[in-house]
């Protein structure tokens, strides 16, 4: 990644940007490796070392925007009202004014103190204690001007398809943000592409409309209204095939055009297990039109990958009419996908340590959807093999 230039406010800024760290294996943890129990130590001394490598930030902007310069203003006004009110000492039946004299500018922070005299006594009043603690706290508009040419992880090109994956701390390697899960906004995306390929991202499609630019080009537009943290920001561009559901509308099934037959043939379960999940929480799809892509497997990093709205999949596990055995593991993972939507993006965990309980809730509305669809005996039998496997994960998710 390449940042050209940055603006906060319109005003140019200086910054300060490092790319991402380079994979170093920590030679002394390896070296001391003997048995199955050290490869483990040292492997989790590698990872966490390398956690803690990429929390420090990347991009460090410098950018200085005086106090001074607002309290002076402030000032100014307070004076142009106090010569206002000295020409004009009674108004309102002749009764005295408040003048600015009375209003204390608070340097540090541009607040009003109004003083008030009584019994004798003189009682401070804050107009804005609020304001105390929000030091020129004003929105800033961050425009990064950057270029992604070769990129390492979190995007990847192949051939004409370009797709994300959510791996963990990788949203950053594609596009400026504050790559955390515990920093959550909304989205406004647009996305200009070739006019013979779709562009696929997380929330609504406002609109797609043609370049004024270049009109071989077209622009997509889309807006996610629910805070997310950018871990699940996703987007898939490509000569893809949009099959909407033919039960809700606010659905859409994508993949590529050599796999629309499978596709066609696999998704039409795919409304019972949506409208399952929302008569059960009674509530909507909490974050706008779901889209669920299937990418061949040789172009996926991870058989399936989440994102607000959206999960890519390997079209490995789509089948066509013939094929039996495969039905109820693909069922299994499409509806174990689209349940992580509520519990696991929608709801995100304040720990790591508490990952497990939306994993827990997420695994029991698929036993829902597993009990009144595939019925009793079905769950029963995953929960069997939990208990010889002693992998939870391994029995909503296994195709086997």
């Amino acid at each position: 990644m390449t940042i050209r230039s940055i603006l906060v406010d319109g005003e140019s800024v200086e910054f300060d940007y490092s790319p991402d760290w380079k994979n170093e294996d920590n030679q002394q943890n390896w070296s001391s490796v003997s048995c199955l129990k050290t490869a483990a130590d040292a492997a989790c001394s590698t990872y966490t070392s390398a956690l803690n490598r990429e929390a420090v930030p990347h991009l460090i902007v410098s950018y200085e925007r005086s106090v001074k310069s607002i309290t002076e203003q402030q000032l100014e006004e307070n004076s142009e009202k106090h010569e206002e009110s000295s020409e004009r000492p009674e108004e309102h039946g002749g009764k005295p004014i408040q003048t600015s004299d009375d209003k204390i500018v608070n340097v540090c922070n541009g607040s009003v103190v109004e003083e008030q005299k009584e019994n004798g006594s003189e009682k401070g009043k804050e107009n804005g204690i609020e304001a105390e603690n929000e030091k020129v706290k004003n929105i800033k508009l961050v425009h990064i001007d950057y270029i992604l040419e070769k990129a390492e992880t979190g995007v990847h090109f192949v051939g004409n398809v370009l797709h994300s994956s959510s791996q963990l701390r990788r949203a950053h390697c594609w596009f400026p943000c504050i790559d955390s899960t515990t920093q959550r906004c909304p989205f406004d995306l647009e996305f200009t592409v070739s006019t013979d390929l779709i562009a696929v991202s997380n929330g609504d499609l406002l609109y797609q409309v043609l370049s004024k630019e270049d009109p071989s080009k077209k622009t997509y537009v889309y807006k996610l209204n629910t805070p997310v943290s950018a871990q699940w920001i996703s987007l898939v561009v490509g000569p893809l095939e949009v099959l909407p559901d033919s039960n809700d509308i606010s659905v859409s099934h994508i993949c590529l055009s050599p796999a629309l037959s499978k596709l066609q043939n696999t998704i039409t379960f795919f409304h019972d297990a949506y409208s399952c999940y929302e008569d059960y929480l009674a509530a909507q799809f909490p974050l706008g039109l779901y889209k669920q892509i299937f990418l061949p497997p040789e172009m996926t990093v991870l058989p399936t990958s989440l994102g607000a709205s959206t999960c890519i999949f390997s079209s490995d596990i789509l089948h066509d009419e013939k094929v039996i055995d495969q039905i109820i593991g693909t069922r299994i993972k499409l509806a174990y996908a689209l349940a992580k939507q509520w519990f696991g993006i929608y709801t995100s965990a304040e720990e790591p340590n508490d990952e497990w309980l939306l994993d827990g809730l997420a695994g029991f509305l698929t036993e829902l959807f597993i009990k009144r669809f595939l019925g009793n005996n079905e769950a029963r039998y995953r929960r069997f093999k939990v208990c010889l496997t002693k992998n939870s994960y391994y029995a909503f998710c296994s195709t086997e």
